[in-house]
């Protein structure tokens, strides 16, 4: 059985890593099991919403904090578009990202470690510290981990959403 770990912080990198999967052809009868891990908090180890300048202490819905939310919602994601997975299991850490993945790479057999990666990360060049320039997150899982990890592209979230409005807008005014 082939073990994928996906790790997410948002509902975009979660559909980009399931459409990476989809390519890939991991329902043409392969048996396969995703643990998909979210995470909501930053490399200081501080909750997102939590930092100064961060909207401190505004909840959402049930009393989640935003960062929360989100990750939360990122794992509805992959519930929704991995249907053909054997075995999807999904975890929810109030941690960063990259100690959240390495963890539990540590605790399974996993083959493959997933991330995203969105455009402002991708735009940032190797600037000598050492760091990879693809982001912290990347950087974060490649120094905690000996499994193979593939970076998937995110496209920029709010590039998409300004597209859709000025489509929008552009059929509405003909």
């Amino acid at each position: 059985m082939q073990v994928y770990l996906v790790g997410t912080d948002s509902v975009h990198a979660t559909a980009a890593v399931c459409d990476y999967l989809e390519r890939r052809g991991a329902g043409d009868g392969k048996e396969i099991e995703v643990i998909a891990v979210a995470a909501s908090g930053d490399e200081d180890g501080d909750r997102v919403g939590d930092r100064v300048g961060d909207r401190v202490g505004d909840r959402v819905g049930d009393g989640e904090e935003p960062g929360e939310r989100d990750a939360r919602e990122a794992l509805n994601v992959a519930r929704v578009r991995l249907p053909f997975v054997d075995t999807l299991r999904t975890e929810y850490r109030d941690t960063a990202l990259a100690p959240a993945l390495a963890e539990v790479a540590a605790e399974h057999e996993v083959d493959e470690v997933i991330v995203g990666r969105t455009t402002s990360s991708s735009e940032t060049e190797a600037n000598g510290d050492g760091s990879t320039g693809a982001g912290s997150v990347v950087d974060g899982v490649l120094e905690g981990t000996s499994r193979p990890v593939v970076v998937v592209p995110v496209p920029d979230a709010t590039a998409e959403s300004e597209s859709e409005s000025n489509s929008e807008s552009e059929s509405e005014s003909k």
